[in-house]
């Protein structure tokens, strides 16, 4: 179990599933990096190497993606405890 805010409880289950709703709602290429980045477990700069970017861009977009995955688990957990 995770405590968060206010006593409530989120099994793991929960939170997997709320993460997978959240992957889903991003871009192709936000997709694409999350899954290169954590299921094949690449580096920022094998990534950059991997999709023919700049190191810099890479690392910014993974920036954006994680506050994109942060907002959007922060409104799937603040709405189930209404």
């Amino acid at each position: 179990m995770v405590e968060f805010q206010k006593s409530s409880y989120v099994d793991s289950e929960e939170i997997s599933q709320m993460l997978e709703r959240c992957i889903a709602k991003l871009s192709s290429y936000s997709n694409k990096l999350i899954m290169l980045r954590y299921n094949n477990n690449l580096t920022g700069a094998k990534l950059a190497q991997v999709l023919n970017k700049k190191v810099k861009s890479v690392y910014v977009a993974l920036s954006r993606t994680h506050h994109a995955l942060r907002e959007c688990m922060r409104k799937q957990i603040t709405f189930t405890e209404d």
